[in-house]
């Protein structure tokens, strides 16, 4: 039996097994007699196994599987300089795509920066071809497209009081069938309409102040959402489409005292059973565990305790394979994975998954399940989606990758003569995947939301600079402000014009067109794209002068080359323009209405433009164009 094919970053490697390769056992449940119905059945064990662990992206949370054959995994750092959603091939493990998500500001005064719209929590729509994604600490959940990764919806900037605000999400749950997508968080569990976004909240846990009432990961079966609540150790049972609280179930606890912590939940159908993962109580200091860590199970209708299945030090994530009634857990204190027999409510295997952090895990569509690890799996990864925290802009940076496993278990029924079932002990074959592809940099992306600036207030432009920060064209100063009235470089205009254009695919050449704008400078791609288009020519000499103001007469011939360079049937009526070399340009330029010069009726072409204007000049062209015309040529071969 193979399971996983050999890629170009991935060499061919032995299968791990376990005893002897069998076909699994695909039975569905059948009739049984009234007078049988207390035998217990025949126990599984592990015949073969196999397992594959490869390199990940930093700060793994959460991982699902989606039908169209991918897995999408949402990865964030502690600061959030680092965090993308990555999409895998299921049979290969290649990373395919790496998302570029929002900047958002961080800090204030000497602290100021940027950081990444976080990805925590995750799953996918399959039906609208999408991805929900909670970003647990800036209290925003966010929809992105499945193809190109790109932000479709967003509540981010929702202050408390709003009715999109969700304090602290955790998880996601897509329910097509009630047209809802369920996000868990402190004290309400909310529904979010998948079409208008309409937030409606339910309330968990209790009421005593000073406690935080924290909903968990959940699951849903026959129209009910099935929540664990870690701070009460409650079940509840709501209706999808009611909301109403159905039926609350206290979680067991083997030793009495310590506490229970449930964490992510799974229905088995043809047991009629719930099974219930928790943490326990655990000590990361000396690593030890007080006890109540692993699954208890729970009578699907009366909800009432049946047995525990004690593992590892703190069980976390939960999944449960119907077809080949196995259940899975995950063990974040260990990096465990155990497997449990789901008809005699067993532990049968145990998968060293990684060295720690075992953290979430999905199942696949033959038997596969995938894990998401906090293990720093591979140190020192060079990440081409990196955050500079004081600019706002992505770089490549070194970075710790977490890791991803992949393994596949193989069960059959024992016989009556051996009874006893040996726990099999499985460790995957190790593989680091070495690199990621480009990001992918859609201009729907990159908008800055919720933007503030600490120096534009009652500046006549104050709507139009906020507007372009929201849009991340400018992303202002690590200090918080936008320094409305300094002049503006042409090199940072080069960028501005850049990314106004939707930072479009473009390969700059390894020599420089211009004699002063070396390779190495911050802005080379944008000015280098800025002279391949046409919009700028440079100076006769050969230069570009980067770091030089740029004055009002080369800004309307910059805007009016970027506009596709339109044919000027009037002539400007400011009495300063006549015989200049750019009056044409300047004609468009106010009768576009991007200008309307000076009370005096003077344009003043050779005055510099100040970063408040630039911005006004910006939204005016936004709001007359479509676009910037003008496409680089493709590079020379």
């Amino acid at each position: 039996m193979v399971l996983l094919s050999a890629t170009a970053q991935h060499r061919s490697f032995k299968v791990a097994t376990v005893g002897v390769l069998s076909m699994s056992l695909m039975g569905a449940p059948f009739a049984v007699p009234a007078s049988f119905a207390v035998e217990s059945p025949a126990p599984q064990q592990i015949t073969a196994a196999q397992a594959q662990q490869v390199q990940g992206i930093p700060g793994q949370y959460q991982i699902r599987h989606s039908k169209n054959g991918k897995i999408y995994i949402a990865g964030s750092n502690r600061d959030m300089s680092v965090s993308t959603i990555a999409r895998l091939d299921e049979k290969t493990l290649q990373i395919e795509a790496i998302a570029t998500l929002p900047i958002t500001r961080a800090g204030t005064g000497y602290n100021a920066g940027y950081k990444n719209l976080g990805a925590f929590g995750i799953d996918v729509d399959d039906e609208n071809g999408t991805i929900w994604v909670t970003n647990t600490r800036d209290n925003a959940v966010s929809v992105y497209d499945q193809n190109n990764l790109n932000l479709l919806w967003t509540n981010y900037g929702a202050q408390e009081g709003d009715e999109n605000w969700i304090e602290h999400p955790r998880e996601v749950k897509v329910d097509v069938a009630s047209g809802k997508a369920f996000v868990t968080g402190r004290f309400f569990v909310s529904a979010i309409d998948l079409k208008t976004h309409k937030v409606e909240k339910i309330k968990v846990g209790g009421d005593e102040e000073g406690k935080r009432y924290i909903s968990m990961n959940t699951t849903i079966h026959n129209g009910k959402l099935y929540v664990p609540e870690r701070t009460t150790g409650k079940i509840y049972v709501i209706d999808t489409s009611t909301f109403k609280v159905l039926q609350e179930i206290q979680t067991h606890a083997d030793v009495e005292g310590v506490d229970v912590l449930p964490s992510d939940i799974a229905i088995d159908v043809s047991e009629q059973e719930i099974y219930v993962s928790a943490q326990g109580s655990y000590d990361r200091q000396s690593g030890e565990s007080k006890g109540n860590s692993g699954v208890t199970v729970y009578d699907l209708k009366t909800g009432e305790y049946k047995k525990s299945i004690p593992f590892g030090k703190q069980a976390l994530s939960l999944v449960n394979d119907e077809d080949r009634d196995l259940v899975y857990v995950t063990d974040f204190a260990t990096g465990k994975v155990g497997v449990i027999d789901g008809r005699a409510d067993r532990l049968i295997g145990e998968v060293q998954s990684a060295s720690k952090g075992a953290n979430d895990i999905t199942l696949g569509v033959d038997g596969e399940v995938y894990i998401a690890n906090k293990d720093g799996f591979a140190p020192d990864t060079t990440i081409p989606f990196g955050m500079d925290y004081a600019q706002g802009t992505l770089t490549s940076k070194e970075e710790t990758a977490d890791s991803i496993t992949k393994m596949k278990v193989t069960p059959e029924n024992m016989t009556a003569e051996n009874p006893e079932v040996e726990v099999k002990q499985i460790t995957p074959q190790q593989e680091t995947f070495a690199g990621y592809p480009i990001p992918l940099t859609g201009g729907d992306n990159r908008a800055l939301t919720n933007v503030s600036y600490n120096d534009i207030a009652g500046n006549l432009f104050e709507n139009d600079i906020i507007k372009l920060g929201e849009k991340s064209i400018t992303t202002g100063y690590p200090d918080g402000g936008f320094h409305p009235l300094e002049s503006i470089e042409r090199g940072a205009m080069a960028a501005y014009l850049y990314r106004l254009a939707g930072s479009p695919e473009f390969e700059a050449p390894a020599e420089s067109p211009f004699s002063d704008v070396p390779t190495t400078h911050p802005f080379y791609k944008e000015i280098a794209w800025l002279k391949a288009t046409g919009i700028t020519t440079g100076w006769e000499d050969g230069t570009f002068r980067p770091e030089d103001s740029i004055n009002r007469e080369a800004m309307a011939a910059f805007f009016y080359r970027a506009a596709g360079s339109p044919e000027v049937q009037q002539k400007a009526t400011f009495t300063d323009v006549s015989g200049n070399p750019f009056a044409k340009e300047i004609s468009w330029f106010q009768f576009s209405k991007l200008s309307t010069g000076w009370p005096d009726s003077t344009f003043r072409p050779h005055d510099s433009v100040k970063r408040d204007a630039m911005a006004a000049y910006m939204m005016r062209y936004m709001g007359n164009f479509d676009s910037v015309k003008v496409s680089a040529p493709e590079p020379a071969k």
